[in-house]
């Protein structure tokens, strides 16, 4: 048995998993993001107390953020106050038991390696549309994640160099794909489209009602997150994209849209072998993916 933790701005997803990944005690509580390092930190050792118990079991973390190979989280997005922070060297000391930490979308992408879309496929590129987008690429059943830790960051794709503002005042943010195709992206790009502000639920709902201009926003969204990929698909290398997160889950037509305008601008021989497929997990891919990430450290 070991405990896979899923570190969200908003929530931490926590469970016991057994060697078949199966969950026992889903637990879904406040991550207190907002209110720096310290309280993070402690919500997810009150988390692993209540779900080990008494037994010392090993941990798996996936963290927003460039994390590298010492399991050092590096300026995760919507974390107040983090910069850098040495999250498995603090939790290990703290709950003494053997600590393994990740990208998100790393251990998401684990999880569709070992037990998910991607078991039979030997490279894919795996992508997260939820709040932002995130991305892994698996690479010979390995993560490939670059001497930064940082590799796979599909959401950071420059798609309009003309583009200098961003939401949050970060310039190595400015025209990324992320802003354009994140869920603030689609909600924004849904107001200029018809001088409603609505979530993303309620956009959904009017693209299932056939909708012509929440089609028309959908579309386009699909349109820039495809080009997004062709570049990332061409300097890789490989045409397989596995694509998760809670915006796929919303707009299910979305990954056919993706493919269809990928079809369009890809490199041929991309093209050729293109095979855009949904992910199997959902809401509990980080948790199954932080497991078998330790498993794979042990």
């Amino acid at each position: 048995m070991t405990i896979g933790i899923d570190i969200g701005g908003t929530h931490l997803k926590a469970a016991c998993v057994d060697a078949q990944g199966e969950l026992f005690d889903v637990r879904t509580v406040p991550s207190h993001a907002d209110e720096g390092v310290d309280a993070m930190i402690d919500v997810i050792e009150r988390l692993y107390r209540e779900l080990a118990g008494t037994r010392s079991l090993p941990l798996g973390i996936g963290c927003p953020g460039v994390v590298d190979q010492h399991g050092t989280v590096h300026d995760p997005p919507n974390m107040v106050g983090w910069g850098v922070v040495p999250l498995r060297d603090i939790l290990a000391q703290r709950l003494q038991c053997t600590v393994a930490v990740d990208n998100d979308a790393n251990v998401a992408a684990i999880a569709e390696a070992d037990a998910g879309a991607g078991a039979e496929v030997n490279s894919f590129l795996y992508i997260t549309l939820g709040t932002g987008i995130g991305g892994a690429i698996v690479m010979g059943r390995h993560i490939l994640r670059g001497p930064t830790g940082g590799a796979g960051e599909v959401g950071h794709i420059i798609i309009d160099r003309q583009d200098r503002s961003t939401v949050t005042g970060h310039q190595w943010r400015a025209g990324t794909v992320e802003e354009y195709a994140g869920r603030q992206g689609i909600q924004d790009r849904y107001i200029l489209a018809t001088g409603i502000e609505a979530s993303i639920e309620e956009i959904a709902a009017e693209v299932a009602s056939h909708n012509a201009t929440a089609i028309a926003v959908l579309d386009a969204v699909a349109e820039d997150i495809a080009l997004a990929l062709c570049s990332a698909c061409a300097l890789l290398g490989m045409g397989t994209i596995i694509i998760g997160g809670g915006i796929a889950d919303a707009f299910p037509s979305i990954i056919d849209r993706i493919t269809t305008h990928m079809r369009q601008r890809a490199i041929p021989t991309i093209a050729a072998v293109l095979d855009v497929r949904p992910a199997t997990f959902r809401n509990h891919a980080g948790i199954i993916g932080a497991a078998l990430l330790v498993r794979r450290s042990a």
